[in-house]
């Protein structure tokens, strides 16, 4: 009997444009299942199950943006930073900011990684792919399916 895995993935971003990027580039992988919200306080229901987000999974990858209104993405990982029900949770910080302070505090509050956000949609496509392969254990790209001639 053949089983598959899923992976879930909670996509803190408030610009919608890199949310629908990062929709576009993770779609030919449906074992991938995203979840997304669009701020830091939301986030925090989410990773906690408060209302509305009672009976979501626990995320094994949460891409977090780090410039967003209101609360900074600093502060999601101040509220998993040290919880057991997320030691298996990977944190990618994927975000503008290329500020080396931004990138240490991030790292100091237990980000796996920080990641800049590409320029270009392939930059888009291979960084996304790239961070899925690292981040999510056991995860394995298919090859894209060749197109007709």
């Amino acid at each position: 009997m053949k089983t598959t895995k899923t992976w879930n993935v909670l996509v803190v971003e408030d610009q919608l444009g890199d949310v629908h990027l990062i929709k576009l580039a993770i779609e030919s992988w449906p074992e991938v299942v995203l979840y997304t919200v669009p701020n830091a306080v939301q986030a925090r229901q989410f990773v906690l199950r408060k209302v509305p987000f009672g009976h979501v999974p626990t995320p094994d990858l949460i891409l977090l943006d780090l410039r967003m209104p209101i609360h900074d993405g600093s502060t999601v990982l101040s509220t998993i930073y040290g919880d057991p029900a997320f030691a298996e949770c990977k944190v990618v910080v994927f975000t503008s900011s290329r500020l080396l302070a931004d990138q240490s505090r991030c790292k100091k509050l237990g980000a796996h990684d920080y990641v800049n956000k590409p320029m270009d949609w392939p930059a888009w496509k291979e960084t996304l792919r790239d961070i899925l392969h690292k981040h999510l254990n056991g995860f394995a790209e298919r090859p894209e399916p060749l197109l007709p001639a």
